[in-house]
């Protein structure tokens, strides 16, 4: 991809792939609290805290941006808005891959 093609879709795509992780993250750090009996609070510090549970839910959040990439930029053909939906994972994998090995 070209920087000098950057487009208000491609930052339209960006932003939602973003947003969608930080919720996606939100709902994961739920769903653990949900499991195994702590709260809320308790599991978001160990996500804040514990590099490899950041790692593990930023993995799991990704996936919640599959459903933008197949319905709106392959359904509906909006090309712009996929590649910066793609630059959202890409963003999230390589702060996963940060959290993972280097922290």
């Amino acid at each position: 991809m070209n920087l000098k093609s950057w487009s208000a879709e491609h930052t339209k795509g960006l932003l939602v792939g973003i947003a969608t992780i930080i919720v996606a993250s939100l709902i994961i750090i739920g769903y653990y609290s949900y499991d195994n009996g702590h709260n809320y609070a308790v599991n978001f510090g160990r996500f804040v805290k514990i590099p490899n549970f950041t790692a593990k839910v930023l993995s799991l959040a990704a996936i919640a941006n599959l459903p933008w990439f197949h319905f709106v930029s392959l359904r509906k053909g909006k090309w712009a808005f996929g590649q910066g939906i793609i630059m959202a994972t890409v963003l999230d994998l390589l702060i996963m891959l940060l959290f993972k090995f280097i922290l």
